[in-house]
């Protein structure tokens, strides 16, 4: 029981000695940590202790220290057979001897650690039906360390290299970081040892170092840094050069092979070969367009007979945002002037040989003048080049801002010795001149959407800006927003014009990135005020304006702690609009115009007055309700305000105001609003207004849609109404209630217009004001007044 209780605590003591190991905060690992050093002889923790003893000294990279471990851990018979004892064990061994076989110089100790690292291997095959891929790839690097030591011909030499590549790739998509790295040790001191491009060795060196800082092991990056620094040294040089244009990468050999700095933080998954910094900072690229156009004049600069466009997934026109940048797939076909798109559903492997990915991996091209008799024939497992009858073969890497963004794959099936120096020289000028102009329109394209959204340029169906001409535009349907500052006028007049422009800016700083992070984009600014779009998902606008408040609110909290809170309105709309654009030759402009943007402009102008911060249009609300099914969205609700008609409008339209729950804000009458709305709409307008009353005291601070209806009721009871009556309030410009075309209970004479100078009796019909006509009082819509009309003496 005793040993049950300290065991959590000694796994943890042994865990952190191996974590600080790999910070490089310390050169040992050691039992006298243990609460009780003692329990490394208690059963199970003599297992545990092993395998983090031998994980440790690799760390350290003394695996003489970690072979005792290891082999302790193997000799450990198990009460019964566990994971630990399976798998674990058994592959820390293997890791280890695998080491030991390469760096050992006594021929006595190697032949040792080969028959031992046989025998291991052997013992893990024993559970093979139910070994995940993952502790695969451990027996697939003790295997090729023995493919290794028995070959005897050259051509055995090409099958080792890409045995150690196909550990290497499963290891990192298992996220098996330790294997991934070891495995690109030995592959690099193997090319070394069969004197292979030095080039080779370098680039398999920083993969390695990189796979090893994925779990952030630091300290034993920069002992490999020390203990490599010789082979290292001239791939740290051209590190420094990756700042040169990536179109230089494809003008030579040396350049070509452009790497971004070892990382000082773990590497992502799926990205064995890509810097994870050069690219998680751009955005979303499409080579697919250029390399399309670009292959009937590679085929006619080379005569190639075959031409194959690979381009990892990131790179292609519908790329997701998560799409892997180690993923590759055969995009286009080129062959007997007909351009096939395959596309993701092939894997390049199917079509082409692994040589494909060994140029991926290595970044450096591979041209074979004569594959007759190639030794790359040894790489083909499914006979590609002798069903192709293949004759000349050239591979060259495409790289853009440093990394590997694909592949071109040319063959001839026709000439031996096709692609001759100036050949070859002709295809890394195309790419490099092609990749010059693209980033060059990529950058000028970027340049513009700081004034011209690239939104607007994927609306249009433009890829580049110039291609936009007057008259170009689209319809769909739509969000807009209109968000206006309150007060911006009593605000600025108390600021200089340079601290006004401050002023505006800050507040933009914090409010406009909720817009682009919520699938949204800025139409405009217009002085204080920013019209938005959001042209896929109704719930990804409430995100954007609901996190436009929280955004004020760490405004405010920053800057104006001891000050009167800014405060903002924001008008939400749903509807059809029209994208394009507008001016002369000299002069465009891209906007979108249509009822909808009136709409969102209105209810914008409507939040001050109703005390809210977002009002939302009923086709919004219907359509959020369509989308999302349900009136909710976590804490974002929405409160009913009533139903109005617009000015110049007869449509009554509903609205409503959306807020969070979780806003900081002055207490708000929303649940007594739902009684308020049910007395008006029955017209107990007296009731209503003496509930407004009550209440607008209780909320004195934002008693907006309170006074409001109280003013309409006071304004309401005063007209004797029939069945015509929509339940609706007529709004004026300002927003404010219009008066009704109904009469009033109180006598004309006190409540008519002024323009009313008599009361009309019905013996006044009898004196008209023509010789034939009599006189009566209406309601004229235009003039918005009443007036006195002629009638017929029989009406």
């Amino acid at each position: 029981e005793e040993t049950q209780n300290i065991l959590p605590l000694c796994l943890f003591t042994g865990m952190k000695q191996v974590v600080d190991v790999m910070k490089g905060e310390r050169d040992t690992f050691t039992e006298n940590e243990y609460p009780i050093p003692e329990i490394i002889h208690a059963g199970f923790m003599r297992l545990i202790h092993c395998i983090l003893g031998a994980l440790a000294n690799i760390y350290l990279h003394n695996f003489e220290e970690a072979y005792k471990f290891s082999s302790g851990a193997v000799t450990f018979i198990a009460d019964s057979e566990t994971m630990l004892y399976e798998y674990s064990a058994p592959a820390i061994h293997i890791i280890v001897l695998s080491r030991l076989t390469t760096l050992t110089h006594n021929d006595q100790k190697r032949s040792k650690y080969v028959e031992e690292l046989k025998e291991t291997l052997e013992k893990m095959k024993k559970y093979d039906a139910n070994m995940d891929k993952m502790w695969k790839c451990v027996v697939a690097l003790g295997e090729v360390e023995l493919l290794k030591t028995a070959a005897k011909k050259p051509s055995d030499r090409f099958q080792i290299i890409q045995a150690f590549e196909d550990v290497i790739t499963i290891a990192h998509d298992h996220n098996f970081m330790t294997v991934a790295h070891l495995a690109g040790l030995e592959l690099a001191a193997y090319e070394k040892s069969i004197g292979m491009d030095a080039r080779f060795v370098q680039i398999h060196l920083q993969d390695s170092l990189r796979h090893a800082g994925y779990y952030g092991a630091h300290g034993y990056c920069e002992l490999l840094r020390t203990l490599y620094s010789e082979d290292m040294s001239s791939a740290l040089l051209m590190e420094n050069s990756t700042t040169k244009s990536s179109g230089d990468a494809n003008t030579a050999n040396s350049t070509s092979m452009n790497r971004t700095t070892l990382p000082n933080q773990p590497i992502a998954a799926g990205m064995p070969n890509a810097s994870q910094q050069s690219y998680s900072s751009q955005k979303k690229v499409n080579l697919e367009a250029l390399f399309h156009s670009m292959l009937p004049l590679v085929v006619e600069e080379t005569t190639a007979t075959r031409v194959g466009v690979i381009l990892s997934e990131q790179f292609l026109a519908d790329a997701e945002e998560n799409a892997s940048a180690s993923t590759y797939v055969l995009q286009y076909v080129y062959e007997a002037g007909e351009i096939q798109k395959v596309g993701k559903n092939l894997p390049i492997s199917k079509i082409f040989s692994p040589i494909v990915n060994r140029v991926l991996r290595s970044h450096i091209p591979v041209v074979e003048e004569d594959m007759t008799d190639s030794e790359l024939l040894a790489l083909d497992q499914s006979d590609y080049f002798q069903k192709n009858a293949c004759m000349s073969l050239m591979v060259q890497p495409i790289i853009y801002s440093s990394v590997v963004a694909g592949a071109l794959y040319l063959e001839n099936s026709q000439t031996p010795g096709i692609f001759n120096k100036l050949r070859q020289n002709a295809l890394k000028t195309l790419i490099s001149v092609s990749l010059h102009s693209f980033q060059f329109y990529s950058t000028l394209n970027a340049s513009y959407a700081r004034f011209l959204p690239k939104q607007f340029l994927e609306l249009l169906d433009k890829g580049d800006v110039r291609n936009i001409c007057t008259g170009d535009s689209v319809t769909r349907h739509c969000c807009v927003s209109f968000l206006d500052i309150r007060n911006f006028t009593g605000i600025t007049e108390q600021l200089t014009a340079k601290g006004s422009m401050k002023f505006v800016n800050q507040f933009l700083e914090y409010l406009c990135p909720e817009i682009e992070n919520n699938d949204g984009f800025i139409d405009k600014f217009i002085g204080d005020a920013v019209m938005s779009l959001f042209p896929n998902k109704v719930g990804s606008a409430l995100k954007g304006v609901t996190g436009m408040i929280r955004a004020l609110e760490r405004l405010n909290a920053d800057h104006y702690a001891n000050k009167d809170p800014l405060r903002i309105g924001i008008g939400l709309h749903y509807g059809k609009l029209q994208f394009g654009t507008v001016g002369y030759a000299n002069r465009l402009d891209a906007t979108c115009i249509g009822d909808t943007v009136n709409t969102a402009s209105l209810l914008e102008g409507l939040t001050k007055g109703f005390g809210a911060a977002i009002i939302v249009s009923q086709e919004y609300y219907d359509r959020f309700i369509e989308e999302n099914g349900s009136v909710e969205m976590g804490n974002i609700k929405f409160n009913k305000l009533g139903e109005f008609v617009f000015r110049g409008r007869t449509v009554p339209c509903s609205l409503y105001e959306a807020y969070d729950t979780t806003w900081k804000e002055d207490p708000s009458p929303r649940e007594e609003l739902p009684q308020i709305l049910r007395f008006f709409k029955t017209r107990m307008f007296e009731e209503c207004e003496q509930l407004c009353s009550n209440l607008a005291a209780k909320y004195k601070d934002n008693n907006h849609i309170l006074k409001f209806y109280e003013d309409t009721c006071a304004m309401y009871k005063d007209y004797i109404m029939d069945d015509s009556w929509n339940e609706a309030i007529p709004l004026s410009k300002d927003g404010t209630p219009k008066t009704l075309k109904f009469p009033l209970k109180t006598s004309a004479t006190t409540t008519m217009p002024s323009i009313i100078t008599k009361k009309i009796e019905p013996s006044d019909v009898d004196r008209p004001l023509t010789p034939s006509r009599g006189a009566r009082i209406k309601w004229c819509d235009d003039e918005e007044r009443y007036t006195v009309v002629e009638i017929d003496k029989e009406e």
